[in-house]
């Protein structure tokens, strides 16, 4: 099984690193309410806003359990 997930990482990893290098321009990201801007690169954009949508999708479930577990105990 350890080895599947080798098969799958290494050509993972190599993809988001030729992603990185080819998208090295910077992006400006504005807060809109807030007077706060930064100029990062694209993939660091991409991989953020990536990243930030899996752990959210993944609290998310999470959270209902919770949820469900605290309403069946009253």
């Amino acid at each position: 099984m350890r080895f599947i997930g080798w098969i799958v990482a290494v050509p993972v990893a190599f993809i988001v690193i030729a992603f990185a290098i080819a998208n090295r321009t910077p992006v400006g990201i504005h807060f809109d309410p807030l007077p706060y801007e930064l100029d990062i690169p694209l993939w660091a954009a991409v991989i953020g806003a990536l990243t930030f949508g899996f752990i959210l999708g993944a609290l998310i479930p999470v959270s209902y359990t919770h949820l469900r577990a605290h309403e069946t105990s009253l």
